[in-house]
């Protein structure tokens, strides 16, 4: 059994004011291809199906066009479920006539925990996968199987404990299933757990990561975990059967060291045999450029004479380009000599700003995400050395700067 695990679409996205409908149908298309071309039996979706509430209407026939499209495929099921940026009326509104498609749809937190545990069957009428189908959680939610004692807690502790108490009676109703010490048993979620590398931060739900979520909580009765929310992709154990699959476009600039991809995931029987990711084409690159005026002028041309041969074997979209102009002096008619100067090009400027400071960096400059940076003396050493200082330097500062971290814990 085949299952193919993505999340975090975001569809009817606007960034900056932006549509971004060109690239999500060219990832649904991959998405689509991939479930044909791999011969996937289930579909799973852990929430972020649109970016807003009320989708505009062509996010929604973006949705159900693709929806549609799998029923010429040999996809036996889909599952569905609701994430923090999802309305649940909305997603649940054709609830009734998905399920009779095999498509199930799990949009907010049941008070009855069974109607999350979905029983997908066999043409036979066989149980052949038992789906937790868990949303994302709202704090009201996590309260409902506490004891008394419990709800007493600190509200961190008690998002954990709620949390986990939800995961655990799935848990347990999926046990008492007919046949399922035989079958895969996979659950899904919509949250952000502790030691997750985020991208953006509004990825994380829970302020601090005090409150964030421990993959121990998940129980070993869930041959495989389907997370959504974070939108890089990552495994959260060493077994590997605890990931998230991530968004499937870069949604900021955050993201744009990020690759993008959707999970395969195989069974044999009730053992998970492997997973392999499959990697999506970044369709439209966003980049960041910082520099002089001349220096930015130049990589704009070189840039250009390179996505010219990658939208030749692939790319279908022009780049956006976020730039940072650095100056001691004011530029004047700085914004229409660039939008000049890219017409024709393979590039958009999507945002410009011109920095007026003389102690700015010289040259083109990489571009640091601080989230993707491995720890905080990483981020100690660069600052160090865009201040200039040699690594002699550096290297004493660095003992002080541990004997300070140290006193901190």
């Amino acid at each position: 059994m085949k299952i193919l695990h993505t999340s975090d679409w975001h569809l009817g996205q606007k960034f900056k004011g932006q549509d971004r409908k060109e690239e999500h149908d060219l990832a649904l298309n991959f998405i689509f291809d991939a479930i044909v071309t791999h011969k996937v039996d289930i579909l799973i979706v852990s929430g972020d199906i649109f970016d807003l509430g009320s989708p505009p209407n062509e996010a929604r026939k973006q949705y159900y066009t693709f929806l549609a499209r799998l029923l010429a495929t040999n996809l036996r099921h889909v599952v569905i479920t609701g994430g923090n940026h999802d309305s649940p009326s909305m997603l649940e509104a054709p609830k009734d006539l998905l399920q009779s498609l095999n498509m199930h749809i799990v949009a907010a937190a049941d008070d009855n925990l069974e109607n999350e545990l979905i029983c997908l069957k066999n043409k036979s009428g066989e149980t052949e996968c038992i789906v937790a189908a868990v949303p994302f959680l709202r704090d009201r939610d996590t309260l409902k199987n506490l004891s008394a004692d419990e709800l007493q807690l600190d509200r961190s502790i008690r998002l954990k404990l709620g949390v986990k108490a939800h995961f655990d009676v799935l848990a347990s109703l999926a046990s008492s299933v007919e046949n399922s010490a035989n079958i895969p048993i996979v659950a899904t979620g919509h949250l952000t757990v502790t030691g997750s590398q985020i991208t953006n931060r509004r990825d994380d739900i829970y302020i601090g990561n005090i409150e964030n979520i421990d993959s121990e909580m998940f129980s070993s009765v869930f041959d495989y975990v389907a997370l959504g929310h974070i939108h890089r992709a990552q495994s959260m154990n060493q077994a590997g059967n605890i990931r998230y699959s991530g968004s499937i476009i870069p949604l900021s600039f955050t993201e744009i060291q990020d690759k993008k991809s959707v999970t395969i995931i195989e069974f044999e029987g009730k053992k998970l045999k492997k997973h392999k990711l499959l990697e999506i084409p970044t369709y439209r690159k966003l980049l960041r450029l910082v520099g002089s005026k001349d220096e930015i002028f130049e990589a704009i041309e070189k840039l250009d004479q390179r996505l010219k041969l990658q939208l030749e074997v692939g790319d279908k979209l022009k780049a956006w380009l976020e730039i940072n102009v650095v100056s001691e002096t004011m530029i004047p008619n700085l914004n229409a000599e660039l939008n000049d100067f890219v017409q024709g090009k393979h590039v958009e400027i999507f945002a410009l700003n011109a920095t007026n400071n003389a102690s700015s960096n010289k040259g083109l400059e990489e571009h640091f995400d601080m989230q993707l940076l491995e720890n905080e003396e990483t981020v100690f050493k660069l600052k160090c050395e865009t201040k200039g200082m040699t690594e002699e330097a550096i290297a004493e500062v660095l003992i002080t700067f541990r004997e300070l971290k140290e006193s901190m814990v």
